[in-house]
């Protein structure tokens, strides 16, 4: 897949960070305000009832997935919960930003060239993030928010080396204009 290249002037912005540090929030500001496409993963889970095919995911089949896969059409794949979670490269090439985790990641950049990717790496106050978590919720699986707080520990380990920039992100929309500031600069 080492075909798929951006175009020149063109940088694609992959957001990483510990769950409750505002990715999706900044990835909707950076879309909203700023005019940054969103890449549009795709998923095997079922669909929510408030989520819409096309818009939060493209919801697929295992043998969807699959198909892709052989076909090369992926750059990245990633297996969270039993369900496949992926992104073509049709969607990255068409789009500028995407909420992706550690492992995505790392298979973006090898599939892609670390020279196509602008890694930002999101924080947030360990305290101050799980209380978001725990407040933010729509269940009471107090037990979930934990295992997932505690999984983001090892799972972000060295992500300040692998990325750009690391912004604290305790505001924002700060945040996504100064993200957006440096990919003008680096465009």
């Amino acid at each position: 897949m080492n075909e798929v290249m951006k175009q020149d002037n063109k940088i694609f912005v992959a957001l990483v960070g510990a769950s409750a540090t505002g990715k999706s929030t900044v990835e909707r500001i950076l879309q909203d305000v700023h005019g940054m496409k969103r890449a549009i993963s795709c998923t095997t889970r079922p669909k929510r009832h408030y989520e819409q095919d096309g818009v939060d995911y493209y919801f697929v089949t295992n043998e969807e997935v699959e198909e892709m896969s052989q076909e090369g059409l992926l750059v990245e794949r990633t297996l969270f919960n039993n369900w496949s979670y992926c992104l073509t490269g049709a969607e990255f090439e068409d789009s500028d930003v995407v909420v992706i985790e550690p492992n995505g990641l790392r298979q973006i950049i090898e599939n892609v060239g670390r020279e196509n990717v602008f890694v930002v790496y999101l924080t947030y106050p360990d305290k101050e993030r799980l209380i978001r978590s725990l407040v933010a919720r729509d269940d009471d699986n107090v037990e979930e928010v934990i295992r997932r707080f505690k999984a983001d520990q090892q799972d972000m380990k060295g992500m300040e080396q692998v990325a750009d920039v690391v912004i604290n992100n305790h505001d924002s929309n700060k945040t996504a204009n100064l993200i957006n500031a440096m990919v003008q600069v680096l465009k």
